[in-house]
């Protein structure tokens, strides 16, 4: 009896199964769905296929299917929910172009009211509808408009100055820009341009300010190797009378030359910090850097050389 009930279970769990499975809609049938403006169904649909994993999720489009749930969140005015669909659909591609425009409108749907995105340059300021697929190039166009006229002016203020600090924010400013470039223009030579332009100020920047350190290095380092003669007390071994006698000695390095030294390799320490962070920021932009961390180093090194040097300041070396 035990056996026959098991069998019996096992037998409608196989049918559950597969009734399961057919009852799965297709690819084809989702699109469909969308495609009569059927939104509310389609969401439902797309709930069923979307957690499907492994050999489940065999003959389904993920990008697609999950910028078909984008759009009907858009269409329902699911402003959020639709964002993050749009964000999900990214990752679900290789295709650059692709992977950008889902991006963009993501970020197009967080700056925007569910009726539209407001221009913020240009002559015209009118709302421009994101809803509408059909209208949204011309919202991804406003917004890469706006993203990129504001990373200009920091960009530009950065550039003007000699702050690290100010280039990182300028940096900071260029994240994600060349996305919305590729979406909306379909290429990223203007980010890529403003982003050569700050790491090479960045660079400019970097190499005064240890150029500067090098000089200063190389002033103490001479003045510390000076020979100088000083009059010094001594005995006179064979009248055992106080006398006094020339010696040449080098100058050593002074307190005040100390504390330069030491404030020069901290600066090094925390220019090549500085740096590396940059060249996170900037990535293909900021690969040049590394001479400027590299010289960076060599200053460090050749402070601690100066610093630590085993001076003649008792004139042994002269003799």
């Amino acid at each position: 009896m035990r056996i026959f009930a098991f069998s019996c279970v096992l037998l409608l769990a196989t049918v559950a199964a597969a009734q399961e499975k057919t009852e799965r809609p297709t690819q084809a049938q989702i699109v469909a769905t969308y495609d009569k403006k059927e939104y509310q169904e389609c969401l439902k649909q797309l709930a069923q296929v979307l957690p499907l994993t492994g050999k489940a999720a065999e003959g389904y489009d993920r990008f697609a299917l999950l910028n078909i749930k984008g759009e009907c969140l858009l269409q329902t005015k699911q402003k959020d929910p639709a964002g993050y669909a749009f964000a999900e659909a990214a990752k679900a591609t290789k295709n650059d172009k692709d992977a950008a425009t889902a991006l963009a409108t993501s970020l197009l749907i967080k700056r925007s009211e569910i009726n539209g995105y407001k221009p913020k340059t240009g002559d015209n300021h009118d709302l421009v509808p994101i809803v509408d697929p059909a209208a949204r190039p011309a919202a991804l166009s406003a917004l890469w408009n706006d993203e990129r006229s504001v990373a200009a002016d920091r960009v530009k203020d950065a550039t003007r100055g000699k702050s690290l600090p100010g280039i990182a924010n300028a940096a900071k400013s260029l994240s994600g820009l060349d996305v919305l470039e590729l979406a909306a223009t379909s290429t990223t030579a203007k980010t890529e341009a403003m982003a050569k332009s700050l790491a090479d100020h960045a660079g400019t920047v970097i190499d005064s300010a240890l150029d500067a350190d090098d000089k200063s290095i190389a002033a103490i380092e001479k003045s510390a190797k000076e020979y100088i003669e000083i009059v010094v007390d001594d005995i006179d071994p064979r009248t055992k009378k106080k006398i006094q006698r020339k010696e040449r000695v080098q100058k050593g390095l002074s307190d005040q030359d100390k504390r330069k030294l030491e404030e020069i390799v901290d600066t090094s320490i925390k220019i090549s910090s500085a740096v590396q962070d940059l060249q996170r920021l900037f990535g293909k932009a900021g690969a040049g850097l590394k001479t400027h961390d590299d010289h960076a180093g060599s200053v460090k090194k050749k402070a601690r050389e100066v610093l630590t040097y085993r001076y003649d300041t008792d004139g042994k070396k002269s003799k």
